[in-house]
Formats: C-alpha cells, structure tokens, sequence
C-alpha cells in the first residue's frame, strides 16, 4: 500500500513539473515573437484564433486564423502577415484563390500553429 501511494506521488510531482515547465517554455516562446503580432496576441485571445508560422522564400509570415460565429464558416479569416507586420494575403469568404495566393502555399513551408487563444485550446482538448 506504501509502495502505490508513494507511485501515486511520484506521478503527480512529475504532472506538476511538466506542467511548470511547459509554462515556462511557452513563455519563453512568446517573448520571442515581433512585438506587431505580440501586440495582436491580446485581442486575438478573446476570439477562437491561431497563428500559424509558415516560411516562404526564406522569410516568416505568419497566418493569424480567426474563426467567425458559430455555424459561419464563411466569416472565418485568415490574414498572413509578412515579418514586419504588413498584410500579404487576406483570406475567407467562398471565392477562388488567386495567383498569388497559389503560389504562397504550393512554395510555402508550413512550421505548424505557434500560438492558439484559450478559446481556440480549451475547444480542440
């Protein structure tokens, strides 16, 4: 009985450092983004967004995702923005993509979602 309470603790101690470290390193990581798209971050967490960091000749652009009403899938928007915080493509709405637009993501290397709002992370668990 000593032996599994003892297992018990250990595993909580070990979720509870994780956890804290995993904090930490999301804090870190947050610093690390421009201050434009930190400055973003604010509004964008009251709304069901995410950010996605693709590279794209070399460069960072980031795609801040926004998700509109419930049941709208025509009012969710997608905006690219270049590393210094300019517009590159606005997307949404149902309307064929153009030649730029094509060009981005057939040559764009998608880094994966850097950053979701607390809506956005408490609806995909």
């Amino acid at each position: 009985m000593k032996r599994i309470a003892s297992l018990l603790l250990s595993a909580v101690l070990c979720m509870v450092l994780m956890t804290a470290c995993k904090s930490t390193q999301q804090a870190a990581t947050s610093s690390s983004y421009p201050d434009w798209l930190q400055a973003k971050m604010g509004v964008l967490n009251e709304r069901h967004s995410e950010i996605t960091l693709f590279e794209y000749e070399g460069v960072p652009y980031y795609a801040v995702f926004v998700k509109g009403p419930d049941k709208s899938f025509d009012m969710n928007r997608t905006t690219i923005y270049d590393s210094n915080g300019n517009v590159y493509l606005s997307l949404g709405g149902p309307r064929k993509p153009n030649e730029k637009e094509q060009a981005f993501f057939k040559d764009a290397e998608n880094k994966g979602v850097i950053w979701m709002s607390d809506i956005a992370r408490e609806k995909s668990k």
